[in-house]
This record gives structure tokens, C-alpha cells and sequence, in this order.
């Protein structure tokens, strides 16, 4: 059986994984041709990235609030930036789109299904309009690895993941 700590690694490791290549795929598939030869369009790849966004930074929160004892008595150094990045989440609205938008066909805050052009309105207020950019470089910026780690949410992860895999 493994332990709290090992679970909290292989957790870590799949958000950080996830994260890094749904937004690499949004970027890649914007600077190249990679779409154009098939039928999937830059709107689909754009959808089924930003659902996997979503998904994985709200499951940041919830591992956050799951494993919060653990985190707090092995990596007490990253509470502050750990909680800045929960809060920001919750603040731009990802939890919110997620139960309403992409986890459901009925909004329970509303009581009633979503329209398309709600769901468009309400994505493109949490990642910048036309400029995602900012917002995917907040997640996985392009010089990741020249950057400060603490200053991305995958690289926030991996600090987590490194500091409690050395731990093992």
C-alpha cells in the first residue's frame, strides 16, 4: 500500500504532465501547420486543451485541500506561493467554469442549460479574449526552463513534487 507521500508524488506528477501539454499543444498548434492537414480545427484543439486546463487546475486546488496536512508539515516553505496560486485560480473563475461549463449540461447557479455563446464568454473571461497568452504563460510560460519555477503554476507543481519525491 503506498503511503500519503507517494500518493501526493504520482498526484503532482500527472497535474504537471497535463498541464504542460495541453498548453504546449495550444501554442504549437498556433505556430504551425500541424492542423491544417486534418479535420480537427484550431477550435477543437483550443476546446479540448482549455478543458483539460480547467480540469487539471482545479484538481490543483482539491489536491491542495485533500493533501493540506501533508503539505503543510513537508513543504511549509511553498504555503504562501501554494495558497497564491489557489487563490487565483478560485479568483479567476476556473472552479466556477468548470462546475458550470465543462463538468455539467445544466448550470446549478443558474438552473438551467448553458448557451454557447455563454459558455464562449464566460472561457474567454477567465483566459484574456483574443490574447490567451498571458494565461497559457501563467500555467507553462514559453522559457520555463530559464524562468523561475515559482513563477508558473506547472512550476509550482514540480517545486512540490521534487521537494516531497526527495522525501521518499
Amino acid at each position: 500500500m503506498k503511503s500519503e507521500l507517494e500518493k501526493a508524488v504520482l498526484i503532482l506528477d500527472g497535474l504537471a504532465g497535463d498541464l504542460e501539454g495541453a498548453v504546449l499543444l495550444i501554442k504549437e498548434s498556433r505556430r504551425k501547420s500541424i492542423i491544417e492537414e486534418t479535420e480537427v480545427s484550431h477550435k477543437h484543439v483550443f476546446r479540448i486543451c482549455f478543458t483539460s486546463i480547467f480540469i487539471n487546475t482545479s484538481k490543483f486546488v482539491e489536491f491542495c485541500r485533500k493533501y493540506s496536512k501533508l503539505l503543510n508539515e513537508e513543504t511549509p516553505e511553498l504555503t504562501t506561493i501554494r495558497n497564491s496560486y489557489q487563490e487565483s485560480i478560485k479568483k479567476k473563475g476556473i472552479i466556477k467554469f468548470r462546475n458550470d461549463y465543462i463538468g455539467h449540461i445544466h448550470s446549478k447557479s443558474l438552473k438551467r442549460p448553458l448557451t454557447n455563446i455563454e459558455n464562449q464568454v464566460a472561457l474567454e473571461a477567465i483566459i484574456g479574449g483574443a490574447d490567451t497568452l498571458p494565461f497559457l504563460n501563467w500555467i507553462y510560460p514559453d522559457d520555463y526552463e530559464t524562468s523561475d519555477r515559482l513563477d508558473s503554476l506547472v512550476g509550482i507543481i514540480e517545486e512540490h513534487h521534487d521537494v516531497l519525491r526527495a522525501k521518499l
